[in-house]
């Protein structure tokens, strides 16, 4: 049991770096993490943790890797957990986004709003302000998602103060 706390922790600080654009050591850290033997719960939270720093470091064929390997454990009987499985779509998006590919990235975006298990605010948010700018810059169709939702910055500021949204802050102006 306390390893497996030890290892929400350092799973944690590795998220805070990749929140402040340290990927490359939180990288290292989920991939120390990665070497000790864990239950497909946390492996699952590793591999997409990993993925998403090998996607920001532009390393496109490890990050699929990576969540390659996550998807093959979330599709276990034993081991469906939705909250992963659309972290592994919205992971799936912005790996699409990054190969330039829009319209599978729109795809994907939309299959992640509509799976109906959102709760976090700050993943909402985040994810429909790309979602957003795709059908802005693309003229794709806009989601029901999207309806009384602005892109303009201020209307966003002003929706996270008004929710005291905090993380969402961050992610939205970093």
């Amino acid at each position: 049991y306390g390893f497996n706390q030890l290892s929400y922790i350092i799973n944690s600080l590795a998220i805070l770096d990749i929140l402040e654009g340290q990927y490359s050591i939180a990288r290292d850290k989920l991939n120390n993490l990665l070497k000790l033997q864990h239950e497909d719960f946390t492996l699952m939270a590793l591999y997409i943790n990993m993925s998403t720093c090998f996607l920001k470091l532009n390393m496109i064929k490890e990050a699929i890797l990576m969540l390659n390997k996550a998807k093959s454990l979330n599709i276990k009987k034993e081991n469906k957990i939705p909250f992963y499985a659309i972290q592994i779509i919205l992971v799936e998006a912005y790996i699409y986004l990054t190969q330039k590919e829009y319209l599978k990235a729109y795809q994907k975006l939309c299959e992640y709003f509509n799976y109906g298990l959102l709760d976090r605010s700050t993943g909402i948010l985040s994810a429909k302000i790309v979602l957003f700018s795709l059908c802005e810059k693309f003229d794709f169709k806009y989601p029901d998602t999207l309806s009384a939702f602005s892109g303009d910055g201020d209307s966003i500021a002003i929706k996270m103060s008004n929710n005291h949204l905090v993380l969402c802050d961050l992610m939205f102006w970093e």
